[in-house]
């Protein structure tokens, strides 16, 4: 029988709206190219909502990670991801084909089916992440609270604060270093993965968590502002600040996981109440994978963007768990990385 915890579950859960809201607000930014516009709440929102993703990876770290993680069970947890992959790329295959797409050929089926829609790209890095955990597990048990934070201050050095610096285009000699270092892009999700044990394994005390929440909350601010303000100097919308790896998100989602574990870790809940919240995150893997497809439909009705993604989550939510208690194979394949409890 699966573990459940509060906090994760209500993680999963903000994360899991999190990512139908950016996708609702991303659409509503690409028609506007300054606060002028009108852009500034979808940017606004987006701004906010950037944590999913990376919360979603630190999930999947504190639980993967907490003890000895054997190859089987890493290439089991990847099997099952790349398998979900495949179902959810077909789903979208299907309707692709209903509306009209007609392949050049079998290698067009191909393409498409490993390669789209955009947002599944999240289950190839939560497999590999899966793959990676037997070595990273080692670490995790045996390193010294000094190595572990230079494994942090590396991966993060090197996965978050340099990549941003390369996609500027501006540090020319860096970029032919790191092309030949190979490094920047196979680290940006490891320092997540990494960070979202060891919040677990050493949680902050007060002030560490107040001073968290307060670069958090300055992250948040950087990437809004920041991202309006090198779009209008572009002319165009410019997602560099809204990367998942860019620090200042990174930062606000360590401030989101580092508080919701202090809140809701202590949060005494009703057996009733704790099933619930379990049933109801147990759907997040699935929301992940079907939201697309239901904001696509619901776009034609020109809802208001809060009741828009609301409305996707929640029709999302309801099919997935109609899905998980009539089709025991839907049970097994509907989980990406992080979004059940490992």
């Amino acid at each position: 029988m699966k573990t459940h915890h509060t906090e994760t579950d209500v993680l999963r859960l903000t994360a899991s709206f999190s990512v139908a809201l950016l996708h609702s607000a991303a659409a509503r930014m690409s028609g506007h190219l300054s606060a002028a516009d009108g852009a500034w709440v979808p940017c606004l929102l987006n701004a906010l909502c950037r944590f999913g993703v990376p919360v979603f990876v630190m999930i999947s770290g504190r639980y993967m990670l907490a003890s000895e993680c054997s190859i089987r069970r890493a290439g089991s947890k990847a099997a099952k991801t790349l398998g979900a992959l495949l179902l959810w790329s077909s789903v979208y295959l299907g309707y692709a084909l209903l509306a009209g797409w007609r392949p050049a050929g079998t290698g067009d089926v191909i393409w498409r089916l490993l390669t789209e829609p955009v947002h599944l790209w999240y289950f190839y890095a939560a497999a590999a992440l899966y793959l990676l955990a037997p070595v990273l597990s080692v670490f995790t048990r045996h390193a010294t609270h000094r190595q572990f934070l230079y494994g942090l201050a590396l991966t993060g050095t090197m996965g978050c604060v340099v990549v941003i610096l390369l996609r500027t285009g501006r540090f020319p000699m860096l970029s032919a270093i790191m092309e030949q270092t190979k490094l920047p892009y196979t680290t940006g999700f490891l320092f997540c993965y990494l960070l979202g044990y060891y919040l677990f394994r050493y949680p902050l005390g007060r002030r560490g968590l107040i001073l968290l929440g307060g670069a958090g909350i300055l992250g948040w601010a950087a990437t809004f502002a920041g991202t309006l303000w090198l779009s209008g100097r572009a002319g165009a919308w410019n997602d560099l600040l809204l990367s998942f790896y860019a620090p200042n998100v990174v930062v606000t989602s360590a401030a989101v996981f580092a508080w919701a574990q202090r809140i809701f870790g202590r949060w005494a809940m009703p057996d009733r109440a704790r099933r619930v919240l379990a049933a109801a995150a147990g759907t997040t893997g699935g929301i992940y994978g079907l939201h697309m497809l239901v904001l696509w439909q619901l776009a034609r009705m020109g809802l208001p963007m809060l009741a828009e993604a609301l409305t996707v989550y929640l029709v999302s939510g309801a099919v997935v768990w109609v899905i998980q208690r009539t089709w025991h194979f839907g049970r097994r394949c509907l989980h990406p990385a992080g979004t059940k409890t490992e």
